[in-house]
Order: C-alpha cells, then sequence, then structure tokens
C-alpha cells in the first residue's frame, strides 16, 4: 500500500489515503480523521489491501458504500477457485467471492463503473482461471455462459492445427459468430493481411462464415491457405483478445527502439538443470511426500480444501534441511499438545510467502 501511495504521489501528485482497517494514513503517514460510519465512503479515493477488503465483514461493509467511478484490483491473479478438479462445484477463494460477490452481498464487479484486474502473474494451476477473470469483467455471451463452451473453443483449434477436418467447425463458427455478434469485430490490419494471402473473394467467403447459410459447402472447398487464414481468425478473435491487454517484453522493446523506455529490458535464457540428490537426502526427500500424502488425504476427508496446509512441509523443504526440521519440531509441539509460543503450527518462517499465507488462512477459517 505505501509502495502504491508513493507511485502515485511520484508520478501523479496525488495524495491518496490508506486504509488499514483501523484508521486512515496519507503518504506522508499522518492520520486521516473522517466522520463518515461507512470506511469506504470516506474519501472519493482510497487504496486498501486485498486481504483486508476480502474479509467476510468487509465484504459487507463494502457492499454498502456509494458506487465507485473505477476498482483497480493488483495482483488479480489470486483470485480463482479453491478445487479446479471438481468442475461440478464451483468453490471461489475470498477475492473472487469479494469481485463476484454472493447471493447476499453485491460484489465489486456491480459496485464500479470500471473494472481494472491487473498481474505480472500468469495463471499458474488451470487454464479456468482465465475464465473466471473474463467472467469478472463482463464476458457474455455462450463464453460467459459455460467454462466447457470456453475450454473446448480453444481445443478444437489445437484440432485443426494438426487436421483441418478434425474441428468440430460448426461449434467453433458458432462461437465465433457469438463473439461478433456481441461487440466483438474483425481486427482491420488482420484484414488486410487476410485478404493478401488468399484474395479478396476467399477471403469474402472466410470472413462470412460465421453467420453462412452453407458452411460444410464452404469449408470443403478453402484451399490450404484459406484454411490457415481461418484457423487464424479464429485464434485471435475471442474475449481474450476484446478483454486483455498484455505488455510483453518485445513491446517493451519496441518502446525503448523508439526512446519511449530508458530502463534495459532483460534477455533472458532459462535452462532446467536436474541435480542428483545423495542417497540421505533422497531418502527425506520420500519420506516428507509420504508425510504430505497421507496427511493431505485425511484433511481433504475432513474438510475439503484443509488438506493445502500439509503443501507448507514441501516448501520447507526446498529452503533447508533446518528449516524443515524447526517446521516439523512446531508441528509435533502442537500435536502433542505443548504450551505457549512454542505450540503454533505454523510461524512466519513457514508461511514466508504472502501468496502461501493467505490459501492457507483460507483453509483454516
Amino acid at each position: 500500500l505505501v509502495q502504491w501511495q508513493e507511485e502515485l504521489y511520484e508520478k501523479f501528485v496525488l495524495n491518496i489515503p490508506r486504509y488499514d482497517g483501523q484508521s486512515f494514513r496519507d503518504v506522508f503517514d499522518r492520520e486521516l480523521h473522517t466522520g463518515e460510519a461507512n470506511p469506504w465512503d470516506a474519501f472519493d479515493m482510497l487504496l486498501s489491501s486485498s486481504h483486508l477488503a476480502k474479509r467476510r465483514e468487509r465484504q459487507a461493509e463494502i457492499a454498502g458504500a456509494r458506487k465507485w467511478d473505477l476498482v483497480v484490483i493488483d495482483e488479480a491473479h489470486h483470485a480463482r477457485r479453491k478445487d479446479f478438479l471438481n468442475r461440478d462445484q464451483y468453490r471461489p477463494n475470498r477475492l473472487l467471492e469479494l469481485l463476484n460477490g454472493t447471493g447476499q452481498v453485491v460484489g465489486l464487479k456491480d459496485k464500479t463503473d470500471g473494472l481494472w484486474l491487473a498481474t505480472a502473474t500468469p495463471m499458474q494451476i488451470d487454464p479456468v482461471e482465465v475464465w473466471g477473470l473474463l467472467k469478472v469483467v463482463g464476458m457474455g455471451g455462450r463464453w460467459g455462459a459455460s467454462e466447457d463452451n470456453f475450454m473446448r473453443y480453444f481445443e478444437e483449434l489445437r484440432k485443426a492445427r494438426d487436421s483441418f477436418q478434425n474441428a468440430d467447425w460448426p461449434f467453433v463458427l458458432g462461437m465465433l459468430d457469438d463473439y461478433l455478434g456481441t461487440g466483438g469485430s474483425v481486427d482491420d490490419n488482420f484484414s488486410k493481411v487476410a485478404e493478401s494471402r488468399v484474395g479478396f473473394v476467399e477471403w469474402d467467403q472466410v470472413k462470412s462464415l460465421p453467420t453462412s447459410g452453407n458452411q460444410a459447402g464452404v469449408l470443403r472447398q478453402l484451399s490450404p491457405t484459406g484454411q490457415m487464414v481461418l484457423i487464424e481468425m479464429a485464434r485471435r478473435h475471442t474475449p481474450i483478445r476484446r478483454f486483455i491487454h498484455r505488455n510483453t517484453r518485445s513491446l517493451l522493446r519496441e518502446y525503448r527502439s523508439r526512446g519511449m523506455l530508458r530502463e534495459n529490458v532483460p534477455e533472458r535464457d532459462p535452462r532446467s538443470e536436474f541435480i542428483p540428490m545423495k542417497p540421505d537426502e533422497d531418502n527425506l526427500y520420500r519420506r516428507i511426500e509420504e508425510y504430505i500424502r497421507e496427511f493431505y488425504q485425511k484433511y481433504e476427508a475432513e474438510r475439503r480444501g484443509l488438506g493445502f496446509i500439509m503443501t507448507v512441509y514441501r516448501r520447507r523443504l526446498t529452503s533447508s534441511f533446518y528449516a524443515m526440521r524447526c517446521s516439523l519440531e512446531r508441528r509435533l509441539r502442537f500435536l502433542t499438545g505443548g504450551q505457549g509460543q512454542g505450540a503454533v503450527l505454523f510461524d512466519d518462517d513457514d508461511l514466508e510467502q504472502e501468496e502461501l499465507e493467505a490459501d492457507i488462512a483460507e483453509s483454516l477459517l
């Protein structure tokens, strides 16, 4: 929050108060007093941590506040489901719940005229994460109606790349028609390139396919180049293009070449290095994995999502053997009813990553 305050003050001369749940402070750390009953109505602009805002009691406060012009959620990739394996049950975590709302509480997406979700972290767990966030920012139609439609569309395009005829083109073209009929449009630059590749007549056939009454006949007549143009048109024209703006490394390098960016853009050459374990290291690793699996299953049987707490020990093992020993000693003291400070299940060293701490806290609540 302090960094956000400093950046906004330095770059835009905006002194925006931050709210910590108890009081408001400005960029110079001066306490600001307000007479508002609802703290979320205290200032026209404010900063707050998502960890505070997503608490159940705070969600109700936010739902009762005035409407905003714009809400920006940083580190938005933290908003996700608790369980990706069970598609029949939708279980959002607290941040995703804050954005969407619940049956009793209005979500942030309905409390603002504009919603920006910002992240520099790729989706890490399941492609349905992207679908969940696109739904938050307004993706509708057949794309938003079902995550299965969303996932299947890109699977069909993968089939088409291997063999054009293997794809379910009526489904793909139906989804493409839905996108173009709900606010999407064919990119002008793509249209010019496509027409230069296949000519005006065939490009007009490809472009009209989503609404054509003779899709099967046109598909059979397409040239190999026309088929590739269709695949590329389907790949480029989706809600991902409409709702997501990406700043990639190549774009940053273009900015730098034009003098719009002074900082260097690092070149990376990542390689995987596999280091064989010594026998005692391998034995310890296998024992820890066995321990995690056994108790993960027991905790999951008790309450879905609770087994996640066992992943702490895998992360501690990657830190050091000493760290692993300290964490297991804390667990032993906790399980055997130890008293005092030593009886905590996890301390700050165990929960050394903010994301891990947040997920563990949710599991334990």
